[in-house]
């Protein structure tokens, strides 16, 4: 099974699951999920590369890298014993809405056109 790819602010300890790496080359991503209604759908790649520039602009150069989920979650290199990253997309309390970095999401035919273009999970 493939790997999941995050990127890792770490500095905030926040991060984006980019997906799988996909492609000849592996320099693509599934992508991050976004909820639509009851609906998840694979982000299409114009806000995809869109959130990413965003989130890799909001700290100083060096402070975001990317990480495999073993490197991320299982080990202490990244975050200690009793920390836990915040998933920019996530569902739990603490994390932090796509909308924080892709404020479009909140426009009902941005929604559509991901309806349209994204991929649909389930």
């Amino acid at each position: 099974m493939s790997e999941l790819y995050y990127l890792f602010n770490q500095i905030t300890k926040e991060c984006i699951c980019l997906g799988k790496k996909t492609g000849e080359d592996g320099s693509e991503y599934t992508g991050p999920v976004c909820f639509i209604g009851d609906n998840r759908y694979y982000l299409p790649m114009k806000y995809m590369h869109l959130l990413v520039e965003r989130f890799r602009s909001s700290s100083p150069a060096g402070a975001v890298c990317e990480l495999t989920g073993s490197e991320l979650f299982d080990t202490t290199s990244y975050l200690g014993p009793d920390e836990e990253a915040i998933e920019v997309g996530g569902d739990r309390d603490f994390d932090r809405p796509l909308e924080t970095y892709l404020p479009e999401l909140e426009d009902r035919q941005v929604k559509e056109e991901i309806k349209r273009n994204g991929i649909l999970i389930n």
